[in-house]
């Protein structure tokens, strides 16, 4: 079987033969089945000998070529021992022969003329790259040069020793396609597949399977770059698609591919740049369109979409760039989550660059302290950061926000559980446009971060679970009212009070009603409060809260225990005039009393009193009041049908 593939065809030793199909191990594979991934370390070669498989780029935006039974690929890497540089992904079932780098390197110990075969035709490989790159401007990535600085040996030695390892037909370097070449050579390959072209369905016929060695049957060198146009049918095929494409030139124009488009890259290539120009794309847009209606479509697409449009041609990517239509000020990358890597996140930055202002990362999980130095990078006038649960984030990558994104105005840290107190506080300490704050679910945070004089300005913070709060933080910030800090112009003009709209302390199951009294002396301006699970709490928590913050909207007093009842009701009735929305959801003290009692409120709407035991479920109506029954949590979702302000981050 080995002695068939083009790799070993001719072999003098059997030996070799007999040692290298030893420790070849043989493995099937599913259709989709991701078998090398690009910028993984290389552990291993493999020999196709049944099926189909596709190379692409690491983002799968661009298709490489397709290698089929006869084909290898990887030994380039595991022979100078650089990473992978494409990604194969299998097109149909396959069945592959895996040889091991350890187990390749252990044979040709006992081989080194073989080796140093093997390693002359990586070097010519990448020789080859290496002048296609520089015809195009380019150079090879580090890691590959390795292979370059290799010793050489002359051309004699060379066509005497390839003549043991290769018979006469087929002294041509091997024909197999190499995947972890592809991508440097990428640039290199013929305009052809620079173009994107549309043919009827008898038209896209694939050409047949071609056996590997199609270099034996020419002459002349040939180069890498062309390789999959080397044999007459392909070339034939391929003349077609042009001749027809130049025919639809006239009449629709040239939609452009850019081979060697990388995900963020922010330039075209130089090829590609003046085949658009020639057709005077910059000038015409899309369809004649002037520039401001495309891009009041443009508003109507995700980002996604957005990033794929940015090949069509240069006068669409000017358009997505262009600071005046602000189509990549809010990037939100959620939807595709469990693709978002630092790498793919650098990219897209690169492409968005200063025009982000809102980002949204959440659920991200695989973005660390790497990513978040390339949003201090590429954006840095960030304004609001949606980071929730980016579990790897840590202090370091807080401190790179601190000294880098001065404009950062909301942040959303919630179960970024390995950020502390310490982190925090410096953050919040060198951002004074601060106004929005969540930090659900961080429950390393403690009272520390409470003496930052920034919360004085913010507006909306939620402390949803975070058990480390306490009394004690809160304490601290009467301390910031009354100090120089917290006055008005530095003058003993009386505490400073607080900006705080919306608070949510649900699940703060330590704090009392001292919290409480600090809030109704400090936030007159309160609207929004989130109290469910505050299980501490006591009758007497909702006088400093009547008298202190008297323009409370949204009050959520669900599960508090026995701090609700029907006393608290009348008072909360009588003593709160804007209140709208009220949760009293699992208080099984109230009952239909109390909710009578709240009927002297006069701008009461919704109100959620499920699993409430002593409360009947038609006491609304039964009471002739005008209120609206709810079962939602209010604070995920308001009574006017929009996120609830508290959450809206979260």
């Amino acid at each position: 079987m080995l002695q068939n593939l083009p790799f070993f065809e001719g072999s003098p030793s059997e030996d070799f033969l007999v040692a290298i199909g030893r420790r070849l191990h043989m493995r099937k594979f599913d259709i989709g089945d991701v078998v090398v991934k690009h910028g993984d370390q290389a552990k291993a070669m493999f020999f196709i000998l049944k099926g189909s498989l596709l190379v692409t780029s690491d983002d799968r935006e661009v298709e490489f070529a397709t290698l089929n039974a006869g084909s290898y690929f990887g030994e380039i890497a595991i022979l100078y021992n650089v990473k992978r540089t494409a990604t194969v992904i299998t097109r149909t079932p396959c069945t592959l022969g895996i040889l091991s780098s350890e187990d390749m390197h252990q044979t040709l110990k006992n081989f080194p003329d073989i080796e140093k075969i093997m390693r002359r035709f990586a070097h010519d490989r990448v020789k080859e790259m290496q002048e296609e790159f520089s015809r195009m401007g380019k150079t090879l990535e580090a890691d590959v040069k390795v292979v370059l600085a290799s010793e050489t040996e002359s051309a004699k030695d060379l066509e005497f020793q390839t003549s043991l390892f290769i018979p006469p037909t087929t002294r041509r370097k091997s024909q197999a396609f190499v995947a972890d070449d592809f991508k440097k050579s990428q640039n290199s390959l013929t305009p052809m597949l620079e173009v994107e072209l549309v043919v009827s369905p008898e038209e896209e016929k694939e050409p047949e399977t071609l056996k590997p060695n199609l270099g034996a049957r020419f002459n002349e060198k040939r180069k890498l770059s062309v390789a999959v146009w080397s044999d007459d049918k392909l070339m034939k095929f391929a003349q077609n698609l042009v001749s027809q494409t130049q025919q639809k030139e006239s009449r629709l124009g040239v939609v452009v591919r850019r081979s060697n488009d990388s995900l963020g890259s922010k330039m075209l290539s130089p090829s590609t740049q003046s085949m658009l120009m020639s057709h005077q794309e910059k000038k015409q847009g899309l369809f004649n369109l002037p520039s401001f209606l495309i891009a009041r479509i443009f508003q109507f697409l995700d980002f996604r979409s957005l990033f794929k449009l940015r090949r069509v041609n240069i006068a669409i990517f000017e358009i997505i760039q262009a600071s005046e239509f602000e189509l990549l000020r809010d990037i939100d990358l959620s939807p595709w989550n469990k693709k978002i890597t630092n790498d793919v996140l650098g990219h897209v930055l690169q492409f968005a660059g200063s025009e982000v202002y809102n980002l949204n990362l959440k659920t991200c999980w695989q973005i660390n302290n790497i990513g978040m130095a390339h949003i201090v990078q590429h954006s840095p006038a960030v304004v609001d950061l949606n980071l929730h649960s980016l579990w790897d984030i840590t202090d370091e990558g807080l401190h790179l926000l601190v000294d880098n994104c001065i404009y950062l105005e909301s942040i959303n840290l919630s179960n970024c559980r390995k950020v502390s107190s310490v982190g925090l506080l410096r953050l919040m300490n060198s951002a004074p446009r601060m106004l929005q704050v969540t930090l659900s679910y961080c429950k390393s945070l403690s009272d520390e971060i409470m003496i930052s004089p920034t919360w004085i300005n913010v507006k909306s913070i939620n402390f949803q679970r975070c058990t480390g709060i306490t009394d004690a933080g809160f304490a601290n910030w009467q301390q910031l009212s009354e100090s120089p800090l917290g006055m008005r112009g530095g003058l003993p003009s009386g505490p400073m009070v607080f900006a705080l709209e919306e608070l949510n302390l649900s699940d703060c199951s330590f704090l009392t009603d001292a919290t409480m009294a600090q809030l109704g002396k400090l936030c007159p301006q309160l609207k929004v409060l989130g109290l469910s699970f505050c299980c501490s709490l006591t009758e007497q928590f909702i006088d400093p809260l009547i008298e202190g913050c008297p323009f409370i909207e949204l009050l959520d007093t669900s599960y508090c225990g026995t701090a609700i009842t029907d006393d608290v009701l009348e008072k909360i009735g009588v003593g709160l005039p804007k209140l709208e929305t009220l949760s009293v959801r699992g208080c099984v003290q109230v009952t239909d009393q109390g909710i009578k009692n709240l009927s002297a409120s006069k701008t009461l709407t919704c109100i959620n009193f499920t699993q409430c035991r002593f409360v009947t479920p038609d006491v609304l109506s039964t009471l002739g009041l005008p209120w609206t029954s709810i079962t939602r949590p209010v604070l995920d979702q308001d009574v006017r049908g929009r996120p609830a302000r508290a959450h809206t981050h979260s």
